[in-house]
């Protein structure tokens, strides 16, 4: 298993912005990412992977687009922080 920061460009209130997913590539990562925190309802838990559905990731009005870049652990760095502006 990799691990894989997955973010998207899309910039708007009550939707998720990154994620830090374990998964086997790159195009899983941005599926998990799609079908657990695109379609997420806001305010319930996450469901277990293996109970996300997949159904439309990928199709033209899919609401997020993600992008999954590995991360290596090669060198000491900050992989997650999440400031809470207010």
């Amino acid at each position: 298993m990799k691990t894989w920061l997955v973010t998207t460009d899309d910039d708007e209130y009550d939707m998720f912005q990154a994620a830090i997913i374990v998964a086997d590539s790159k195009i899983k990562a941005e599926m998990i990412a799609w079908a657990g925190l695109t379609q997420h309802k806001w305010g319930e838990s996450i469901a277990e992977v293996d109970q996300l559905n997949f159904d439309g990731f990928g199709k033209p009005d899919a609401l997020q687009e993600w992008h999954a870049e590995e991360i290596k652990p090669n060198k000491e760095k900050i992989v997650w922080a999440d400031f809470n502006a207010g």
